[in-house]
């Protein structure tokens, strides 16, 4: 499960992280990522994971249901099944 890839980091310091590795994790377009170092080794971690998982849709902090790795409350749920 620990694979490992090598990735170039471009002229504006960027690098891609693997699709795989997206959605093991469950991350998606506009997530936000913690990065921190120790040493040579860099971690990163999904910030609201850390916060408290908020709702996509209205951004509330109890959000109950994970749907192609975003949280959707359930307020919002009832209101996507209703329309």
């Amino acid at each position: 499960m620990n694979k490992q890839a090598t990735r170039t980091i471009d002229e504006l310091g960027r690098i891609i992280l693997p699709k795989e590795l997206r959605q093991q994790q469950g991350w998606g377009t506009g997530d936000e990522i913690s990065l921190s170092s120790a040493n040579d080794t860099i971690v990163l971690q999904l910030s609201n994971r850390y916060a408290g998982s908020l709702c996509v849709i209205c951004d509330k902090p109890e959000s109950k249901v994970r749907v192609k790795g975003r949280d959707i409350c359930d307020c919002c749920l009832v209101s996507i099944k209703n329309a």
